[in-house]
């Protein structure tokens, strides 16, 4: 959930949305079978930036949503394909979006020193 100047931003799987927070209403809203997708950060009090996380077939990436919903999309970046198989592995565990970078930590780490598991994943456009 990230909140901007007038609206909140809640995602989730499937779908993403903005609500006016005078009213509370739904002011657009998206839906994408499959994915599950994560608010960043509002843009120009009207569009939101949003991470949809890496799944199975699927690279991750970051769209731009605006208040026209699926008709305003966006894609920002599209990460690597390589980087799928450990993105997918953090289960979007905990974001941070900062100049143009995401940073992505798993949302559970086994312990289990036999096992290989990334602790962060970095993901940005080659010219930021």
């Amino acid at each position: 959930m990230v909140a901007g100047r007038n609206a909140v931003h809640v995602g989730g799987t499937g779908q993403v949305g903005a609500y006016d927070l005078a009213t509370g209403k739904l002011v657009w809203g998206v839906k994408s079978e499959g994915s599950t997708l994560h608010p960043l950060r509002e843009e120009n009090g009207t569009s939101a930036l949003v991470y949809e996380a890496s799944r199975p077939g699927q690279e991750g990436g970051i769209i731009r949503f605006g208040p026209g919903g699926v008709d305003t999309k966006k894609q920002v970046l599209l990460h690597p394909r390589s980087a799928r198989p450990t993105e997918h592995a953090m289960l979007a565990g905990r974001l941070a979006y900062v100049n143009g970078r995401l940073v992505i930590t798993p949302s559970i780490v086994s312990g289990k020193d036999t096992e290989r598991e990334a602790r962060m994943i970095s993901l940005a456009p080659e010219n930021p």
